[in-house]
């Protein structure tokens, strides 16, 4: 996450505000995947362990 911030602070400082947008929406929305990923990885994980540990 850190070089998408980079390369947005790169491009508004050498072209303005409205040209980095894109790619700040894009950022966005990885960002908004990887934690909705992250998510549905912890609850299948304790979806399991609370399985298992009913056996």
């Amino acid at each position: 996450m850190m070089s998408g911030h980079m390369i947005v602070a790169l491009l508004v400082a050498l072209t303005g505000f409205l040209v980095p947008m894109p790619l700040m929406a894009l950022d966005l929305l990885i960002g908004l995947l990887q934690a909705y990923i992250f998510a549905i990885l912890a609850t299948v994980y304790v979806g399991a362990a609370i399985r298992a540990g009913e056996s």
